[in-house]
Formats: C-alpha cells, structure tokens, sequence
C-alpha cells in the first residue's frame, strides 16, 4: 500500500512503491552511474542520507525516497521539469504556488 505522504511521480521507473529508503546500490542503478559516484553527491551535499552506522569505520548509508526524489526534481532540466509541472492538476499548482509565496516571503526564510 501507497504511503498518502510520498510524492507519486507520473512515471514508474522514478516511483519507489511502499518504501522509505534506499540502498546505495539501488540509487546507482536508478540513476544510471557508480556506487563512488552516489557516494561523492553525498559527500557533496548534493544528495541527503542516513548513516546507519555513525560510530563504524565503515558507513552505511541509506538514501530516503524524499531526498532521491528531491534530487531528481531539482536536477530536472528545463524543459523536463515544466513537462512534469503539466502533469499536475490545475488546482495542485495553485496551491504550490501560493505555498512558494509565502515561502519566499516569509522573514525566516533566508535563515533556514
């Protein structure tokens, strides 16, 4: 079952069904690159993760979908991200963008 929260992508191969985190490995495969190359997004920043063993010498990392997904939409070129935006509903991307004006006119905003 769909957990109501997770964003739903309109297409399959960006959607994970009924998870909260992913491997590495899965991140890897999904994007099309290396294992070290998913390490290094982390390590950059670029990419959020858990690390399950903080004390080890050798980490293990878990990418939770909201941030692999948060990396896909902001990574979207152009083009692809208005084709995605079209996908919404009209009133979907009314209350997004009422949501970014407050956002961005909110006075704690460039705090965060």
């Amino acid at each position: 079952m769909r957990d109501a929260r997770q964003l739903e992508f309109p297409f399959f191969s960006m959607d994970f069904v009924d998870r909260s985190a992913l491997s590495v490995g899965e991140v890897a495969a999904k994007l099309g690159c290396s294992q070290r190359h998913v390490h290094n997004l982390i390590d950059e920043g670029e990419l959020g993760c858990i690390n399950l063993a903080p004390h080890s010498q050798r980490s293990l990392r878990r990418i939770p979908v909201e941030s692999y997904r948060d990396f896909i939409l902001r990574n979207f070129s152009d083009d692809l991200r208005r084709e995605f935006l079209r996908t919404l509903p009209r009133d979907t991307l009314k209350l997004l963008r009422n949501d970014i004006a407050q956002i961005l006119s909110a006075k704690d905003w460039l705090d965060r």
